[in-house]
């Protein structure tokens, strides 16, 4: 082996090469159409409030876990635990989802479900104008309208015959108690739904006796709230979609809903 000889002038040599920065790690960012901003927002402890969220593809292991889910209300805080990566800086666990406003968690299940199995859906209606079953294949984020709304805008009154109700939109807790028992007539569900947004009528704050509140507000007044609540709930109009036949051409109603997406 030829022997090495340390000189200045190989030093010298040595010196003068220009010194190489270590390389930077790439970061790779998340497809863009993982990451969006909710039409509402999800207000943490701290009062700031968070609308970025990341969600991303659901794997076999979620596919057994959604399969195992006792109710339908568990088979939905499932698909939204495990699809959701992050609301803004947050994990996420079951207060958070539970927390979240019914319009964003429908928003956020829409888009994992696109995520997971891409935009396009394809499904069979009945066209009442040519009076034939067609097969329609139509881009979901396309079709979808979604409706934003500022926090501001999520506590609201409504004038009943009891005094002022304040009344807030559905949150998270609401559909868990609205889904737990399939056997609830629609008064029933009303009454759940009520007891869920209600915060006080007049002078009375609705903390201890919440059933017995509603129940005793007329049946006008009940469906003064519920039709407020339906007119301001935001989110993605899953029952206003319209897709044109390709028979005749006339637009038809394609009424979809989260639950429905998930229950596959």
């Amino acid at each position: 082996m030829e022997e090495v000889q340390v000189t200045n002038s190989n030093i010298q040599a040595a010196l003068a090469e220009p010194v190489r920065a270590p390389e930077t790690p790439t970061v790779i960012a998340p497809p863009l159409d993982t990451v969006f901003e909710l039409p509402g927002g999800f207000v943490n402890y701290t009062g700031e409030v968070l609308r970025e969220v990341e969600v991303r593809e659901l794997t076999g292991k979620d596919e057994e876990a959604l399969a195992k889910a006792s109710s339908l209300a568990k088979l939905l805080n499932t698909a939204l635990l495990r699809g959701i990566v992050r609301v803004g800086s947050e994990k996420p666990d079951e207060s958070l989802v539970n927390s979240l406003y019914s319009g964003d968690r429908d928003y956020i299940l829409m888009r994992i479900y696109t995520t997971t199995f891409g935009s396009d859906l394809e499904t069979t209606r009945y066209c009442t104008a040519c009076n034939t079953n067609v097969d329609l294949k139509f881009d979901l984020l396309e079709k979808v309208v979604v409706k934003k709304i500022g926090l501001e805008d999520a506590l609201f009154t409504v004038e009943t015959s009891r005094g002022t109700a304040v009344v807030s939109l559905p949150t998270g807790y609401t559909q868990t108690a609205m889904l737990a028992d399939q056997s609830r007539t629609l008064a029933e569900l009303k009454t759940v739904l009520l007891e869920n947004t209600v915060k006080k009528i007049g002078e009375q704050d609705l903390i201890l006796d919440k059933h017995g509140a509603v129940l005793r507000l007329t049946i006008r007044d009940r469906r003064a709230i519920d039709k407020e609540l339906a007119e301001r709930q935001f989110g993605p109009q899953l029952q206003d979609i319209k897709v044109e036949c390709p028979n005749c051409g006339t637009d038809m109603e394609v009424p979809l809903s989260t639950a429905g997406l998930f229950q596959f």
